[in-house]
Parts: structure tokens; sequence; C-alpha cells
């Protein structure tokens, strides 16, 4: 997937023209007639058309053609919607155009003031869809997203329809080049209403000439979008409700327009930059890890389990084994735990020039007044803001909005000639944020770790293989659960909660995760001594190993949107995935909105378009969440071709299994242009001999599904396995014993005392001939392990040595095909 680079070029004289008229009228629309004007600058299909002022309607005959048909359409300053007010007269000839639009005139004179007539020739157009040929392309500048393009269905139910019908409607970045993205022109391709156009639907003649004449016009409208997205006039909202496709040329013809402009409030440098990067200076976030100096604030000797002073004593603990300066801020104090305290920043200033990380902790009225000198002065290179009560209440709401504006203006600071970040600018993850985690580094999360599932009775954190994850949480409630859940399967190296992301987000984050320079630029463009820092240079060296981020988002960040799909893209091109479990809604202002699409975009159906279609994994539950990243974690530490379809053998004792297996592997949409089962076609023979081994033959025929049945031994699950993976054509294997039959050694402990046979003492079980199999093959093994609590060892076992265990068919199945379609992509190779 390749992106359009947003440059500050000057704009096309005649489109600066029709905006500056626009932005001189109080609602800043462009009328019709000059959105007609605007489109043919992109080279945007039109009806033959031309505007008359009043005073010139009687010259109407002179434009029109005998032997065509016109539309009427009122030019009444204020009003976008005509048919409402019976603005719009079909069916005009030649013959009657006066006596027409003296008439038409006459009716709207009465109520409004009519400034003239916009006359359109009729395009004869093909109805065969389901909103009758019209259709929606339309374009508007997200708060997250930025500048996208909407394509689908049209006419006057196009919310009603996109409620029924998901796809009816999709929502396009203007930033990819789509000539070159074969994720988003599948993607077009696949809607219904191209499926129509282009002749796929049984019944229904071909209307367009080729998938081109569908994207000619959404790319002419990215460009328009994008010339302007760094000038002085800005395209806010833009709807053409309908284009239709005409009979004759093939071609998509734009038959309505509703253009508003806005004054653009950034720069023309700072607009072309902020959608495709961080301009935070990024290379300061490991001082949130590896801080050498930290100052606190809000502290209590008083009650040990406030959270400044919980942080406190981790920050004591971590002083042990890491170089850390250490003060406190407190009005009366002398000293807490052992920590000189001062009165004020301005008293600390008078001792040190600089502290690397601020942890804030006091009420929100107080922590707003810290914030803003540390803004001010850049005394503290980054925040970690505890502190509740900012987005709680009214108050609070309008101390987060100072804080935001006070740190936008800091932003606009960077130099855009040197591309130099301003190097004062204080990071500040929160407010309300319960903590962070690096592993063997640093902890601040202030809630017990004794209470915390992934902790040990000892109160040392569960180590598993899988920690090549980073868990990045709007949430600090979702983070500690998630630890605690997913405990045993998989413990990341980093989690984070950022609370109301006030200034530093998920994607933010997730950004520097994928810089591998940080340590660099730190030390070349703060002057700080390298060895001072050297600690910073193995959280680089940590962060490469990261090969999973799953992301709980709640809502974005301005410009976080775009740079998430620049992001998506980076790290799959790394062979890493992330993952994202979305809630909430996005708040746009459609109450104001003119037009159709703006009162759609915000919606989860507009972040599950932009984002799966960039390469996301997106899951629709928690335990889907858990799942994938598990698994996705398992993966990359097996050998896996990205560039084939993905081919997956499955091995079950159970006819229930085998159902769920053939179910979920392939309930999703596109699911089999990157999965299949295998055919065995060169395994055939061996396959059979293992079913005459154990007589499988007379009772069940070889399915591309393997359905043992509960009769073969321990052994005959490791020959059958064993041949999968040794195939050429299959890259991962899923076994699936039903864990109490008869014939297989499945218990240990007391169960096996009550049983009678111990997997642990048996070399020929079926555990350990999993865990021989593991030995034998890169390739990735998951094991479902049904039937509840006697079989917990052998989960646990089974995942030491490697194995993906589920204790269900349905949620491995679910996993695999979300692991697969991150790893090789939804369109398949």
């Amino acid at each position: 997937m390749k992106f359009h680079n947003v440059v500050a070029e000057e704009p096309n004289a005649q489109q600066q023209k029709l905006m500056e008229m626009a932005v001189s009228r109080p609602d800043r629309y462009l009328f019709e007639y000059e959105c007609y004007d605007l489109f043919k600058t992109v080279g945007m299909n039109l009806p033959p058309y031309k505007y008359f002022p009043l005073s010139q309607i009687e010259e109407i005959p002179s434009f029109m053609k005998a032997d065509k048909k016109y539309v009427y359409k009122c030019q009444i300053p204020g009003v976008l919607h005509k048919t409402d007010i019976g603005g719009v007269k079909l069916f005009v000839t030649q013959s009657t155009a006066v006596a027409d639009a003296r008439e038409f005139a006459s009716k709207l004179q009465k109520d409004h003031q009519l400034d003239g007539i916009l006359v359109v020739e009729m395009a004869n157009f093909h109805t065969k869809t389901p909103s009758h040929g019209e259709i929606l392309l339309s374009a508007l500048i997200d708060p997250a997203f930025g500048p996208v393009v909407c394509f689908g269905l049209g006419g006057t139910t196009v919310e009603q329809m996109k409620e029924f019908m998901p796809e009816s409607l999709l929502f396009i970045p203007c930033f990819v080049d789509l000539q070159s993205s074969v994720e988003w022109r599948t993607r077009i391709e696949n809607l219904p209403l191209s499926q129509y156009l282009l002749g796929r639907v049984r019944g229904i003649p071909q209307q367009v000439n080729s998938l081109d004449d569908i994207l000619e016009p959404i790319s002419s409208l990215q460009k328009l979008i994008l010339t302007h997205l760094s000038n002085q006039h800005i395209i806010e909202e833009l709807e053409i409700n309908p284009c239709v496709v005409d009979r004759e040329s093939g071609k998509i013809v734009a038959l309505d327009g509703v253009v508003k402009i806005a004054l653009n409030q950034d720069s023309k440098q700072f607009s072309a930059q902020k959608y495709q990067k961080s301009l935070k200076p990024l290379y300061k976030t490991g001082l949130f890890f590896a801080p050498r100096s930290v100052v606190l604030a809000g502290v209590s000797s008083k009650v040990l389990t406030n959270p400044c002073t919980v942080v406190l004593q981790k920050l004591l603990e971590m002083q042990k084994t890491h170089q850390i300066e250490l003060y406190c801020v407190h009005p009366a104090a002398e000293e807490l735990f052992g920590v000189k305290c001062y009165k004020s920043f301005s008293d600390l200033r008078k001792v040190v020039n600089k502290v690397d990380l601020f942890v804030c902790g006091v009420a929100a009225t107080a922590a707003h007044e810290m914030l803003l000198e540390v803004i001010e002065t850049g005394f503290c290179q980054n925040s970690f803001v505890l502190s509740a009560g900012f987005g709680e209440t009214e108050k609070g709401k309008e101390l987060e909005r100072d804080l935001r504006q006070k740190l936008g203006q800091q932003l606009q600071k960077m130099d855009f000639v040197q591309q130099e970040e301003n190097k004062t600018y204080p990071l500040l993850n929160g407010a309300n944020t319960l903590g962070y985690l690096w592993k063997d580094l640093i902890n601040t999360v202030f809630v017990s770790s004794k209470k915390s599932s992934s902790y040990d009775l000892q109160n040392k954190l569960i180590e598993t293989k899988q920690s090549n994850i980073a868990l990045l949480c709007q949430s600090g409630a979702f983070m500690i659960t998630r630890l605690s859940d997913m405990a045993n399967r998989c413990s990341p190296v980093f989690s984070m909660s950022v609370g109301n992301q006030i200034d530093m987000s998920n994607v933010d984050f997730l950004e520097w995760l994928l810089q591998e320079d940080s340590f660099e630029q730190f030390v070349k463009k703060t002057g700080s001594n390298a060895e001072d820092y050297k600690t910073l240079r193995q959280i680089d060296e940590q962060k490469k190993q990261i090969s999973v981020y799953s992301m709980y988002i709640e809502g974005l960040n301005p410009t976080d949107g775009a740079r998430l799909i620049r992001l998506i893209q980076k790290a799959r091109s790394l062979g890493k995935q992330v993952i994202i479990y979305k809630t909430g809604r996005t708040k746009q202002g459609a109450h104001a909105a003119a037009g159709h699409t703006a009162s759609l975009s915000g919606s989860y159906d507009m972040f599950l378009q932009l984002i799966e279609t960039s390469g996301a994994i997106l899951c629709d539950s928690i335990e889907e969440f858990e799942d994938t990243t598990y698994l996705a974690a398992n993966f990359s530490q097996k050998l896996i071709d990205r560039n084939r379809k993905f081919t997956v053998g499955v091995l079950t004792n159970a006819g229930f299994e085998k159902c769920c297996y053939a179910d979920h592997l392939f309930i999703k949409k596109n699911s089999t242009n990157y999965l299949e089962l295998p055919s065995f076609s060169d395994e055939k023979n061996q396959l059979i001999q293992i079913f005459d081994k154990y007589k499988l033959s007379a009772v069940i025929d070889l399915d591309q599904i393997i359905d043992t049945t509960p009769t073969i031994p321990d052994l005959g699950y490791y020959e059958f396995a064993s041949i999968l993976a040794k195939s050429n054509n299959i890259q991962c294997i899923m076994v699936s014993p039903v864990p109490e039959t008869h014939m297989i050694n499945t218990v240990t402990g007391e169960v096996a005392q009550v049983v009678g046979r111990d997997y642990e003492t048996d070399e020929g079980s079926f555990p350990k001939l999993m865990k021989k199999l593991v030995q034998e093959t890169e390739k990735p093994i998951i094991c479902t392990i049904e039937s509840g609590w006697k079989f917990d060892p052998l989960r646990q076992y089974l995942a030491e040595q490697g194995v993906a265990v589920f204790s269900q068919a349905d949620r491995a199945a679910r996993a695999l095909n979300n692991v697969v379609k991150g790893l090789i992509g939804w369109t398949g190779k």
C-alpha cells in the first residue's frame, strides 16, 4: 500500500477563487453551479449545465437543444435541499423553457430570495441498483482519520441503507494511492454497488466499462481534497448525491453538489505533516521507563495506598538497581520516605535544571497549575499524570481543554525547515491513568500486584514464552484485567494505560515502539550523555523483539486514525501484527451536517473499514482479543510463509469439533482468500496407511479435516500429526483430541491416581508425543483441550512445550483466522 504525500502546494487559481467566494458567505457553502465548476477542475464527468441570473432567464433557450430535456434548480442563498421547497423542476424542454422559468421563479420568489436558475441537461442513466441508479460520492475531513472519500449507494435513504446493509457505503482514505493498493481496490470492487455496476449480479447488465470507471471519480476527489489540505482554505465537506452512470459512455456523472469550505487554522507545514507522523518529540518517550531523575507531587505519608505514594515506593525499589534521583514537591513536609521535599517547582529548579519525569498525583486543579508550569518552562521532559477529575466534571473538562490548547501551541513551535520537533515540548501521559510497566525495568501501576493473577503467590510476575507483546490500553482497568486473564498464556513485555489521552495516545506509543533509533535521536537532539542513558539503548533493542501490538481503543485523538493506518502498514512490512478491540463511538458534528456523509462518519463501521482494510486485526469481543493476542505471539516465533495462502491441517477425534473448525475457520468474509484446508494430494497414501493401521477406513473416509474417531491410541495422533508436519503443503497443525477419551493418556497428579494412568511417567502418552512433535518441526502447533479443570495440568504442560493451547475449538479457529489474515492480508496471495 502506497500513500500520497501531502505537500504545501499553491492551489489552482480557479479553485482558489471559488473557495474565497465561499468563505465570504456566512454558511461558507459554494452555490451548486460553483460546485460543478470546482468538479470540472479535477476532470469529473458532468452533464452540460449553465447558470442564469434572474435577469437572463430569457436567454435559457439558447443554451438548450431541441431533442434534450433539462432540469431547473433554484439558486437561493442558504438553501441546500432544494426539493424541500419545490426548488427543482424536471423535464423542461426548449420550446417551453422561458414560460417554465417564469412560473418556476414566480412561485419561489413569494417566500425566498431567488438569485437565479441553474439549468442542467437531464442524464440518461442506468437504474439497475438497489438505490435505483443513484450513487453517493462524497468527502469530508474526519477529526481522527483526516480526509476521507465515501462511495456507495446514494439517494435520500443513505442512512437507512447503511443501517441494514453495512457495506452499502465505503470510507476510503484520501492518502491511499488506489492504483497501487490491492487492498483498497479489492475492497471497492467487492462493494455491492460495484458488483451491480460491473454486471456481476445475476440478471443485471454491466453498466460501467471497467473498475477504472469506478476508481476514477474517487481518485479525482482524493486529489481535490489533498490539494487544499495544507492551504489557506480547506474543503471541510463535499457531497455529490446523486451520481449516476451514463448509459452511453459508461462513466459516472455528477448530478448534484454540496461543498463547504473552511479556513485552515494550522500553518501550511503543520497541516502537511500532522496526518503522516507525530510532531511530538517521541524520542523522549523512553524516559517514562528509564528516567534518571523523577519528581513526584501528591505523595502522602499517612495514606500508604495513595496512588502517588505507591509509585514512589516502587521507584525507591527501582533505585536499588538503577541510578535515579528522586524529589518530592510538598507544601509542608521536609522529606517523605527519605526523599527530600521542595515546596514548589520554583524551589526545585534552584537545585536542578531539568528532571526527566514528573509523576503528578495531586487533585485536578492543582495538577493543572503544575502542568501549565511544566509546559511553559520545559522543566520536566515527561509527565505521568495519575490525577483524576479532568474528564469527569465540567470544571475538569475546562482544565483539560486548556492543557490541550497550551500543548497544541507548543507543538506548532517545531522547526519545519530543519524538520526538528520542539525539544522543550513535554510529553504527557494521562490524565486519569492507572500506570504502566516495562518488564524487569519499571512498574508504576498503583494497584496491588498481590491481587493480580499475573503474579504468583510469592508476588513474582508469571513468565511465559509469549512475552513479545505490547499492550496499549486507553483504560487502566482493561490493562490490568487483561494481564490477569492472560496470565499463564502470555506476559507482555510492555503494558501502558493512557487514560484521557490529553497528550500521549495509544497511537503515539505505537509509533514510538516502531521507531528503531529513538536512543540515537534522544542523544543527538537533547545533547545528553549516551552513557548516562544507556538503558534507553536497551529499550530500543527490546522494542525490536516486540511482534504483537494489542490495542484497546475507546476514542482517537485528532489525526490519530490517519497515522494509525500508516503504522499498521509499517508493522505489517516488518512482519508484526496490530490487534485492536474498539469500544465507544466517536462523536462528530452530525447535527450540524448538511449532507448524509457527515452524519455517518465517526461510526464503528467507518473505523472498521479504514482500519481492517489497512491490515489490522479487529476483534469483536474481549475473549477474541485475548485469544488472538496469544496466538499471534506464538506464531511470531514460528516459521510462517507469508507469500502464499495459509494451509492448516486439522486432526480431531470428535465430530462436533470437526464441524466447529469447518465453520469458524471460514466464518469471516473473504476467509478463503488467505486460508485453506489441505487437499492431501501428496500425503494421501501415507494417511490411508495410518487409517488402515487403526481400522478407521471401515467407519470414516479421509476428509480435509481428519476425524480419527475416539478409537485410536496416543501414538496414532502423533503419526497423523507427524505426516502433516512434514508436508510441504501445510503450514500449521491443529490437534484436537477430546481428552476424556479412554484410549489416550491425558491426566496427571491426583486425577491420574483415580484414573490409573499418568502421562508424566508415560513417554508414549499424548502430551509427551506432542512435545516430541514440537521438537521435530518449526511449524506452529495448536491444541484444543476441552473438558474442564481436570485437564488444566495438560494444558499447562503443552503450553510450556511451545504449543498454542485453547479450551474450545471455535475459539482456536477464530483466533487462527485472525492471525493468518493479519500475516498474509485479507486479499490473500
